[in-house]
């Protein structure tokens, strides 16, 4: 009997499963596309979820201290943001129109901030980040000692990346800030080559596309000239035009070559820890 009802279950799965497939091949390649697209977000996302269970997928790790950080002068510049409407073959809502910001000149760390360099906050009395556990870090290589990984760009929330930023007597970057840098770079560690970050200095040029989403202080906002118009799904990108959301961008280890487009925006909200994610400080005045 208990054989019987789990082949019945099994049945009902796989009719659900050929009737979504049906309903698919009836949509539009809009439709086709942002269904593909949302799944392979999605698998990023589930990854979140088994690095924060301590689930152990890989075993080698790259270790080491990584490279300290030195400070670039940019001058000011013209940041384009965004694509313009029928640029891509698909893009989701928040990606259009594409407009231009003017940016002050400003000084930025070329490399991302590391789990030593955050120690030392932890040491003049800064939070632990959720994913350090009695000296360990949570990976997809299960828990690694801290000691192993000090040169992993640290993840944390946006709020205490602002932390960390305000106690350099410093502040997090911009959307378009990051933007005016973005041309000279080419993506880095990203695409699931391996399931663990890189130590920071190893992955190519600042590190921007890749070796983690990086956090901006970038409220997650329409672009002037916003269209709520994705088909089938209006509430894509407004239900989170809250001010409780901030734009993070480039990617991560694990992120699908899909979204490396210049245009596309990610966002998390401001106290998330589970993000694969990184960041740099700017300045400040």
């Amino acid at each position: 009997h208990h054989f019987g009802s789990r082949q019945k279950l099994l049945l009902e799965v796989l009719a659900y499963r050929d009737s979504v497939r049906e309903r698919l091949r009836a949509l539009s390649p809009t439709g086709v596309e942002m269904v593909v697209e949302h799944e392979r977000m999605h698998h990023e996302t589930l990854l979140y979820m088994a690095a924060a269970a301590s689930m152990r997928f890989e075993d080698d790790v790259i270790s080491g201290d990584g490279a300290s950080a030195e400070q670039l002068e940019v001058a000011a510049a013209e940041a384009v943001l965004g694509a313009p409407r029928g640029a891509l073959p698909f893009g989701w809502d928040n990606e259009f129109p594409e407009h231009r910001v003017l940016v002050d000149a400003f000084r930025i760390d070329t490399l991302p901030v590391r789990n030593g360099d955050w120690l030392a906050f932890v040491e003049a009395g800064g939070p632990a980040p959720t994913t350090w556990v009695d000296g360990h870090v949570r990976s997809l290589a299960g828990l690694r000692p801290l000691d192993e990984v000090l040169g992993w760009p640290v993840q944390v929330t946006g709020d205490q990346a602002d932390a960390y930023a305000a106690w350099k007597g410093r502040r997090l970057p911009t959307e378009a800030e990051l933007a005016v840098l973005r041309p000279r770079e080419t993506p880095g560690h990203v695409g699931m080559e391996r399931l663990t970050p890189l130590p920071v200095g190893q992955s190519g040029g600042l590190e921007l596309i890749g070796n983690g989403w990086e956090w901006t202080s970038t409220p997650f906002r329409p672009f002037p000239g916003f269209r709520n118009d994705l088909p089938g799904y209006p509430g894509y990108s407004a239900d989170f035009f809250d001010d409780k959301h901030r734009v993070v961008v480039g990617g991560s280890w694990v992120t699908d070559a899909v979204f490396l487009r210049p245009s596309f925006r990610n966002w998390y909200r401001s106290d998330y820890p589970w993000v694969f994610s990184k960041f740099r400080t700017v300045a400040a005045g």
